[in-house]
C-alpha cells in the first residue's frame, strides 16, 4: 500500500484490514524534511504492527535533473503537476517487493476538495457532477497513467480503488456537501468511523505535489 497517512491511503488500509489483508505500507519523505505524512504513517503502523518501508529522497541535484528529463521525455509528461507527482514514485516504487500495489489515488478527483471545487460547485450539483466526469475523462489528472504505467514497468499491478467504475458511480451521485460536510472527506470518515476514531489521525488534505 502506498501510504501517507492521509484520508484516501487511511480508507484503503482500513479496507484491507477489514479483508483480512495485512499490506506492507510505503510511505517517502525527502531528506531532511520530515513531514506530517511521516509521522502520522508511523503512528499508524505501529498501531497496527504493519511492515513499513520509509524510502528517503536523498537531496541529489544530478539525480533529480536525471529524473526530470525521464519523465519528460521518456514518459512524456508536459505539466509540471505531473511531473511533481511522479517523481517520488521513480524512487518508491522500484523498493516495493510485492506484485500487487494499493493506491488511494485519484480520491480528490472524485471527492472535489480543492479551494477552487468547493467554491464554484459546493451549491452547483449538476456542475460538480459534470466537473468530475471532464477531470476523470483525463487519464493524466493525480498523475494517475503515468504511476500506473511506472508500475507497469516494474512488473507491478496496480490497484486503484477510486478508478473503479463502481466507485465512480457511487461518487458521482453525491453532492459536494454529502461528501465534505461538515468536514472535508467527512463521507469517508463517516465509513471508517471506528478506526478514525481509535487512532485519532484525522487532517485535512494536502497537495501531493506541495
Amino acid at each position: 500500500l502506498l501510504f501517507s497517512g492521509g484520508t484516501d491511503s487511511l480508507s484503503c488500509l482500513f479496507s484491507l484490514l477489514d479483508l483480512k489483508v495485512t499490506p506492507t505500507l510505503y510511505s517517502f519523505h525527502l531528506e531532511n524534511t520530515i513531514h506530517k505524512d511521516i509521522e502520522v504513517s508511523i503512528k499508524v503502523a505501529k498501531h497496527f504492527n504493519l511492515k513499513h518501508e520509509i524510502v528517503i529522497i536523498l537531496e541529489d541535484v544530478n539525480q533529480l535533473i536525471k529524473d526530470v528529463k525521464f519523465l519528460t521525455k521518456e514518459m512524456g509528461l508536459k505539466l509540471k503537476t505531473n511531473v511533481q507527482c511522479t517523481y517520488p514514485f521513480l524512487h518508491v516504487i522500484p523498493k516495493i517487493k510485492e506484485k500487487y500495489v494499493v493506491t488511494g489515488l485519484c480520491a480528490d478527483d472524485l471527492m472535489g476538495t480543492s479551494k477552487n471545487m468547493s467554491i464554484k460547485y459546493a451549491k452547483d450539483y449538476n456542475g460538480f457532477t459534470e466537473k468530475r466526469k471532464k477531470i476523470l475523462a483525463n487519464e493524466y489528472s493525480s498523475a494517475y497513467l503515468p504511476i500506473r504505467q511506472l508500475l507497469e514497468l516494474h512488473g507491478k499491478i496496480g490497484i486503484f480503488p477510486y478508478r473503479e467504475s463502481e466507485m465512480i458511480e457511487f461518487y458521482l451521485s453525491k453532492s459536494w456537501a454529502e461528501i465534505n460536510s461538515p468536514k472535508q472527506k467527512q463521507i469517508t470518515v463517516n465509513s471508517y468511523k471506528k478506526y478514525f476514531d481509535e487512532l485519532n489521525v484525522y487532517r485535512r488534505n494536502t497537495n501531493l505535489q506541495v
